[in-house]
């Protein structure tokens, strides 16, 4: 059961109530040189409890501004936005291919530090192994042998790019269909997350999935934001916002899936810009009217 975090208000409380019995008990039970160390910690503590409590109230008051710009449209409208989008496409915002091919290019998003460590792991739990023969308990060797297999499953498919290569064993596209739209298409990355709009194809990959999709499969591009707020031992620590691509994808039964792309701030303008584009071209060259207004979801 996932405990509930304590508020900025109840930590300020509690560290003051904490303070004061601290204070005290080294007053009266204890030697003068405890006494002095808790006179100047405490306060310390109770100024960053302060500090951390009102930097919260700050930040929700920014984040609720900030929404409500978003969600009226003029945040991303604004001339410092547009002027921070226009400097970031004209200085070579979309990115180059990192490998030869496609397959690889894509599998490189997966090589992160995480699976190399997960892969290190399972190999050092590998090689110990055989000492738990010798132990008073030989049979623990069963569920070690259990663990270890699915540490280096987990940091061996990650590294190797998984989601590409299920992708890729189970799309109904032509391969070197794809090939040759992704080769030259313009791409964006984010970690694990990325787009690549082809004159065939629109690519996107994400942790665990790839999908794959015409320009005239797509509708309704948008905007989502999330606010993420961190703490730390349940210490407001500060926030940061995180920016998706979502877009809606028609398959060949009719169904919609909806898919998001986390991106960066400028990424995500050029990313969108791009995305409309291609659907209205679609859209105007059969004769279909397309809703041009944005959809901007903001989730604190």
């Amino acid at each position: 059961m996932k405990r509930r975090r304590l508020s900025a208000k109840t930590n300020l409380i509690l560290t003051v109530a904490w303070s004061i019995v601290l204070t005290l008990f080294f007053y009266f039970f204890s030697d003068t040189p405890h006494f002095i160390a808790c006179c100047a910690a405490c306060p310390i503590a109770i100024g960053y409890m302060i500090y951390a409590y009102f930097k919260e109230k700050r930040d929700d008051r920014k984040a609720q501004e900030l929404k409500s710009e978003i969600e009226d449209g003029s945040y991303f409208s604004s001339p410092e936005q547009r002027e921070k989008h226009l400097e970031f496409a004209q200085s070579g915002g979309w990115e180059q291919m990192k490998a030869k091919d496609m397959k690889e290019d894509m599998c490189l998003r997966y090589k992160s530090g995480n699976s190399r460590a997960m892969i290190l792991m399972g190999s050092f739990f590998l090689v110990i192994s055989p000492a738990l023969l010798l132990s008073d308990e030989p049979l623990i060797l069963l569920p070690w042998l259990a663990i270890t297999a699915f540490v280096l499953y987990m940091g061996i498919s990650e590294y190797m790019g998984m989601p590409v290569r299920r992708w890729l064993k189970g799309t109904k596209y032509d391969r070197e269909s794809l090939e040759r739209s992704y080769s030259g298409g313009k791409l964006l990355t984010n970690g694990k997350y990325s787009i690549n709009f082809g004159h065939e194809f629109i690519i996107i990959t994400t942790p665990k999935s790839v999908y794959a999709f015409r320009p005239r499969q797509a509708e309704n591009a948008g905007r989502k934001v999330i606010r993420v707020k961190n703490y730390q031992n349940d210490v407001y620590a500060g926030n940061e916002y995180r920016y998706f691509l979502t877009v809606s994808v028609k398959d060949s039964y009719g169904h919609y899936v909806n898919i998001e792309c986390w991106l960066k701030e400028p990424q995500l303008e050029l990313a969108l810009d791009e995305m409309r584009r291609v659907i209205s071209q679609y859209s105007s060259s059969h004769g279909n009217q397309y809703d041009t207004a944005r959809e901007d979801d903001v989730i604190t």
